[in-house]
């Protein structure tokens, strides 16, 4: 016992712990429009802006206002590296050309932890005396599939139970062999 819980301290002590190095495990190429039973559909074109705060009119663009807009995604794959600092996302369109490359920091910025990246947000939501705590915990993990997961957990103060699920799957593109 002793021997086990001396090397896991060993392992969370080493540079590579803490360096985003497991993390490299989610490098690859992954189809930008998720897929699934999901009632909406995720872009991981949406985990970036630029540094204005916009969305970036390479990859989007929005016909239209309110509920009637349309927003027109031009990627269609995103190829995710990890630099050991953070995690980058480069975008190509269908013909394989490239559209822009972005640090993935929105809402938040991704941390690397174990060999998953997450970010994590507790605030508060509503009015007057119907105010609750939400804590929202997004996750991104490689499958033995290949294809990227995200899952979003979220817990409301006023609920009791388990926190609501939700599971985003992005399919795995294969790399061309060279």
């Amino acid at each position: 016992m002793l021997r086990v819980a001396a090397a896991a301290l060993l392992l969370l002590a080493s540079p590579a712990a803490h360096s985003g190095e497991g993390c490299k495990a989610l490098d690859g190429t992954y189809r930008n429009e998720s897929e699934g039973s999901t009632k909406r559909k995720e872009f991981l074109d949406e985990f970036v802006r630029m540094r204005d705060g916009g969305r970036d009119p390479k990859l989007f663009r929005r016909d239209g206002t309110g509920k009637s807009a349309v927003i027109k995604h031009f990627a269609a794959t995103a190829t995710l590296a990890n630099d050991g600092k953070v995690l980058q996302i480069s975008y190509h369109d269908a013909g394989g050309m490239f559209l822009a490359r972005h640090p993935a920091d929105y809402p938040y910025e991704w941390q690397c932890k174990g060999s998953r990246f997450e970010w994590e947000h507790t605030g508060l939501s509503g009015l007057g005396d119907n105010v609750s705590e939400m804590h929202t915990l997004v996750t991104l993990t490689r499958l033995d599939s290949g294809d990227l997961q995200m899952v979003e957990e979220r817990t409301d103060s006023r609920k009791k139970g388990a926190p609501s699920r939700t599971e985003i799957l992005f399919r795995g593109v294969p790399t061309p062999a060279k």
